[in-house]
């Protein structure tokens, strides 16, 4: 008897697992649904349509990538992000639940969302206007807030994508003409952490995509090299996961679970 009714629960279970399979064609992983964030930088070095293209193009992947229950939300950089977020891309997937949804009302809600998401990213990456700076510090405040709030707390794969040349220009920083070496990195780090302007990013998994992408003429070799080298020293102090193999010119090596 305890036989067969263990046979009857593991034939449910497959039975529920082929369901999900068959409405969503994605599910996610064992962990749970991911919770993404997308910051753009839409400064006037990034406004080239090219580029913003580009970003488009790799913010795609990150929506196809997505799957029963995953949260994406998604503002631009500005010269304050704190101050001026709005959260234009703010969706969650439906996640599946078989007293709620028939095969073919799931598909549509999916397909909905999904059609909602592409919307709004296309809308926030290529119609926004340009920003005079870029406080990528500032934004990394608003990421904390997101990552560390009630909704998102609790998550066990969070994402943090970030769409911009990474070349900081605020009121605090410029790092067109600042020398970042070693001692200057470990000083800028100093003075955001005693300010309580350092984000706490543990648990974040990061991607950069579009670091010091130009159409034409670059900056140097050396001052791409030190401003990768800040970020990947920022990102650490802050307790994210940063690897040099996420931080490029495009979005490579993505995983959402």
């Amino acid at each position: 008897m305890r036989a067969a009714w263990y046979l009857l629960m593991v034939l449910l279970g497959l039975l529920l697992a082929g369901m999900l399979t068959s409405c969503g064609g994605k599910s996610s992983a064992a962990s749970g649904p991911s919770a993404v964030f997308v910051l753009f930088d839409v400064s006037g070095s990034t406004s080239a349509p090219q580029i913003r293209r580009l970003y488009f193009q790799d913010y795609l992947a990150i929506v196809n990538a997505m799957g029963d229950g995953d949260a994406i939300m998604g503002d631009v950089i500005t010269d304050n992000t704190m101050a001026t977020s709005t959260y234009p891309i703010h969706q969650t997937l439906p996640h599946y639940d078989m007293l709620r949804y028939s095969k073919l009302t799931f598909d549509e809600a999916l397909h909905k969302v999904e059609a909602q998401v592409r919307t709004e990213g296309e809308k926030l990456i290529l119609h926004s206007n340009s920003t005079p700076s870029t406080d990528l510090m500032n934004a990394f405040q608003l990421a904390d807030k997101i990552f560390n709030g009630e909704d998102w707390r609790a998550s066990q794969n969070k994402r943090l994508v970030v769409f911009s040349d990474m070349v900081e220009q605020s009121h605090h920083y410029d790092f067109t003409v600042e020398n970042l070496d070693d001692a200057h990195i470990q000083q800028i780090i100093a003075q955001e952490r005693a300010n309580g302007r350092l984000p706490n990013l543990h648990g974040v998994k990061v991607w950069v995509a579009g670091a010091t992408l130009e159409p034409t003429n670059g900056l140097p070799p050396a001052k791409i090299y030190q401003i990768q080298n800040f970020w990947l020293h920022y990102f650490k102090a802050c307790g994210a996961d940063i690897d040099e193999s996420r931080y490029a010119t495009r979005l490579i090596n993505f995983r959402l679970h």
